[in-house]
């Protein structure tokens, strides 16, 4: 019975020894997925063959200031460090509302507010020394 399945690439069902059983799945042509690994062990290695150079980031970023400093500190990181920015979402909360807000685990009420979130995709990897 398969009771197991994940969204892959051809080359991922090669590696792994899985079968493939659809291609082209996703509702657009140009549509493009990436996968992530996620984990607190930094002991994670880059995958064999990748070149540095070819790896992506993803960072999000909620902070409380409705002010744009915050936007212009992070983003003055990246020119000095000479990594290239390849996305850049500011997603501000509108009046009387909250983008992320963090609650109490035990009394559920809100712990902390984040009125701003900034989404950043960027060409670079932990792997690299100028992260």
């Amino acid at each position: 019975m398969l009771d197991i399945a994940a969204s892959a690439s051809s080359q991922a069902a090669l590696l792994y020894g899985l079968d493939v059983l659809a291609h082209g799945v996703q509702d657009e042509s140009w549509n493009v997925t990436r996968f992530l690994v996620l984990s607190k062990d930094l002991r994670l290695r880059s995958p064999k063959g990748r070149n540095k150079f070819g790896c992506k980031t993803s960072m999000v970023v909620a902070h409380h200031s409705r002010t744009l400093i915050v936007l212009l500190k992070l983003l003055s990181a990246f020119p000095i460090r000479n990594i290239n920015l390849t996305k850049l979402e500011v997603n501000p909360s509108r009046i009387n509302c909250t983008a992320v807000l963090v609650l109490d685990p035990k009394e559920g009420r809100p712990l902390k507010e984040f009125p701003c979130i900034l989404y950043v995709d960027f060409e670079s990897s932990i792997w690299m020394i100028k992260m």
